[in-house]
């Protein structure tokens, strides 16, 4: 029977002592309940407002951003194309001369190696 007569105290002063603090705080609050969800209800708005405010800002700016990047793609792709056109020339050029030189020492060689035949 003590702790039936325990539990009952135990619940009895936790009603107590939700309902103490529910009148404390009633008196402490400084505003009424619509006064709280009202405030609530305005920092979400403007909350709500500067986020698609951000978020039309981004999409502002995204095109644009986009825009000069391909710009710059472009040119890049423009300068690659050119420096490659250029290091084909250039060894296009050296080939060239290597095959020049090249005939130059089989003739040469051809004139040694006739030379020595007819001596």
């Amino acid at each position: 029977m003590s702790e039936k007569q325990g539990s009952n105290s135990f619940f009895w002063g936790f009603v107590a002592g939700a309902a103490a603090t529910a009148v404390y705080t009633l008196l402490k609050t400084p505003r009424s309940g619509r006064e709280i969800i009202e405030q609530v209800k305005t920092q979400a708005n403007q909350m709500l407002g500067r986020s698609q405010n951000a978020a039309y800002d981004w999409q502002q700016a995204t095109p644009s951003a986009a825009q000069s990047w391909q710009s710059q793609a472009g040119d890049l792709a423009h300068q690659a194309q050119r420096a490659a056109t250029d290091a084909a020339q250039a060894a296009q050029e050296q080939a060239g001369q290597a095959a020049a030189a090249g005939q130059a020492a089989v003739e040469d060689l051809a004139e040694a190696a006739s030379q020595t035949l007819e001596s």
